[in-house]
C-alpha cells in the first residue's frame, strides 16, 4: 500500500503542474477519483442550480460512489498518467490502455 500511496501522491502533484490544461471531462474524472480515494463516498448536498461547476464536480464524484479507496487510488494514478503524455500535453483517455496499465501493475 505504501507504493500505491507514493504513486498517488506523485500523480496528485503532477496534475497540479500540467503544461497544458486537460479537457473538462478529464479534470472531472481526476477530481472525482481524487475525492473518492481521499474522502470516500460523496458526503455533501448537491450544489444549487446556479452552481454549474459545483454540480458537475458533485455529479462526477457521485458516480464513483461505493468504489473502494484502493481501486480509486489506482484508477486516479492511471488516469493522471494517461492524460499526461511524455511531452506534458493533454492526451485523450483511452480506457483500454488504462485497463492494460492497471493489469500490468498487478502482474
Amino acid at each position: 500500500m505504501a507504493d500505491l500511496q507514493a504513486k498517488f501522491d506523485a500523480a496528485a502533484s503532477e496534475v497540479k503542474q500540467l503544461k497544458a490544461k486537460p479537457t473538462d471531462d478529464e479534470m472531472l474524472q481526476v477530481y472525482s477519483l481524487f475525492k473518492q480515494a481521499t474522502v470516500g463516498d460523496v458526503n455533501t448536498a448537491r450544489p444549487g442550480m446556479l452552481d454549474f461547476t459545483g454540480k458537475a464536480k458533485w455529479d462526477a464524484w457521485e458516480k464513483q460512489k461505493a468504489h473502494h479507496d484502493v481501486i480509486s487510488f489506482w484508477v486516479f494514478w492511471v488516469t493522471v498518467t494517461t492524460i499526461i503524455p511524455e511531452d506534458g500535453a493533454s492526451g485523450n483517455m483511452d480506457w483500454k490502455s488504462v485497463i492494460h496499465r492497471i493489469r500490468r501493475h498487478y502482474d
